[in-house]
């Protein structure tokens, strides 16, 4: 039975009869109330959509009667103040859903009645002070959402008993000030994320870092290792090393973080945007498929600078620069330059890493959708490659966010068996890709230099290994590894060049 958007109605008619009713759709009634207590009679209703039924205050304690009811949406009810204790007789309930329920204050004491819960959504809840210790009895509870809950300033220690719970959303939560202790209990947890916990004194002896593959940080002013040793994040100890499913580690907004420890090897995407004190990366990173966010962070010193540029990836790493890195042998202003391969018979295929840096475009960056609000296109660094006319290849990199002053760098591959000649042609351009159509917007920015090393040319790249007590080292191809900063520059800047092949 469907209402929605239904504005005119003011008054539901008699559920008595309703008892093989399945599905109610309340969505969007403005003008309704409150729900009848005959509701209770639907006793094989399966779910009830009660979203953005902005007059609601109260519902019915019949509604305890819905033993089958598997979901429950009352999101966005403004006017909601509570929710009746016989909710807990709902025993089938799977996913309940209370986001945007901003004058609720608290939940039901029995909420631990509601076992078979998967899925409690709390968040934009900005009255809600505190959650019941009954919560610890939500033994299948998987995914706990209070991201926004602005009044919460704890959590009940028997949340360590939801040994169940996969994902803990408390981003924006900004009176919360600790974590309970009993949170080390929770040996499933992969996704936590803390983002703009501006209150929260995280304690990481308290949380289980070993399952963790989602670390969000970002703008957390107050970090605590262990019980007696505090710092206001200006390092990062080698905890992080421990979290060896970790898969994107988010740090922006760390405006006092110096230095990176070392990191697992399951990394695909550290985030350390806006880091401006960001000095140190003390190890090399270790994931092909990698993802670096480095905008912003302008005391990045040499060293880290090169660990980036060393960094084999199939994505992409960012991060400022004035100019293309001398290591870069072939180099030119604008969006194009040719390069010559040093060696005929060629291979099977030849491996490049590429770079560029925009002279003009948004001083914030490009940000994905465009100014209509086209959520289908992304931000896009496109490649192609030609040798003698022909085409060979091209490759789009999604970017996260090319900005002027700051260098992008990405690999990219080419098959050249086949070639008769050893000159490849780079073109590169800056746009909107179109995700649905696979094509570059029309709009595209300004290169103001480009970059090309041919990976072959870098005989001392280094391979990393890490021994048993997860310290980096290195098995050397040659001498030592490879040091970028202190290459010869073989190339003239400023005009569009065939740079001569040369070892590194």
């Amino acid at each position: 039975m469907k209402f929605d958007d239904s504005d005119s109605l003011e008054e539901l008619p008699d559920l008595s009869t309703a008892t093989n009713l399945q599905e109610l759709d309340l969505s969007f009634c403005s003008n309704l109330e409150k729900l009848p207590f005959s509701i209770g009679n639907a006793i094989n209703l399966r779910k009830l959509d009660l979203k953005s039924f902005s007059s609601l205050v109260e519902l019915p304690s019949s509604i305890g009667n819905a033993v089958n009811l598997k979901t429950f949406l009352i999101f966005n009810c403004t006017s909601l103040l509570e929710i009746p204790s016989t909710i807990a007789t709902i025993t089938n309930l799977k996913s309940l859903r209370l986001s945007g329920c901003s004058n609720l204050v608290e939940l039901p004491f029995n909420i631990e009645s509601v076992t078979n819960a998967m899925c409690i959504d709390l968040r934009c809840c900005s009255s809600l002070m505190k959650l019941p210790s009954s919560i610890g009895n939500a033994i299948y509870l998987q995914k706990l959402d209070l991201s926004h809950c602005s009044s919460l300033v704890k959590l009940p220690s028997s949340i360590g008993n939801i040994l169940s719970l996969e994902e803990l959303k408390l981003s924006y939560c900004s009176s919360l000030v600790e974590l309970p202790s009993s949170m080390k209990n929770l040996g499933r947890l992969s996704n936590l994320k803390l983002e703009k916990c501006l209150k929260l004194v995280i304690l990481l002896a308290n949380i289980n870092l070993e399952s963790l593959g989602y670390l969000n940080l970002s703008d957390c002013s107050l970090l605590k290792s262990y019980p007696k040793i505090s710092t206001d994040i200006q390092e990062l100890d080698p905890w992080t090393g421990r979290i060896s499913s970790l898969q994107r580690l988010v740090l922006s907004g760390m405006k006092k973080l110096v230095s990176l420890p070392l990191l697992p090897n399951s990394l695909l995407f550290l985030d350390a945007e806006n880091c401006e004190s960001l000095e140190r990366l003390d190890f090399p990173f270790g994931n092909p498929d990698i993802r670096l966010n480095f905008i912003n962070c302008f005391k990045l010193n040499q060293e880290a600078v090169d660990l980036i540029i060393l960094t084999l990836t199939n994505q992409y790493a960012v991060f400022p620069a004035a100019e293309v890195p001398q290591c870069f042998t072939y180099q030119s202003s604008g969006s194009s330059l040719t390069v010559k391969l040093n060696q005929k018979p060629l291979g099977i295929s030849t491996k490049f890493k590429a770079c560029i840096i925009c002279a003009d475009g948004n001083e914030n960056g490009i940000a994905d959708g465009d100014e209509n609000g086209i959520t289908d296109l992304v931000q896009t660094v496109y490649c192609s490659i030609t040798s003698e006319g022909n085409a060979l290849t091209a490759c789009h990199k999604r970017a996260g966010q090319v900005l002027k002053g700051h260098l992008y760098i990405f690999e990219v591959e080419v098959e050249t068996e086949e070639m008769t000649s050893t000159e490849l042609v780079f073109e590169f351009l800056v746009g909107y890709w179109h995700i649905y159509e696979e094509r570059i917007n029309s709009k595209t920015w300004e290169i103001k230099e480009c970059g090309v090393l041919q990976l072959q040319e870098v005989p001392l790249l280094s391979i990393r290994d890490v021994n048993e007590d997860n310290e980096p080292s290195y098995t050397e191809i040659g001498d030592k590894p490879w040091n970028p900063s202190k290459t010869e520059k073989h190339q003239e800047k400023k005009s569009k060049i065939t740079g001569a092949s040369s070892g590194i």
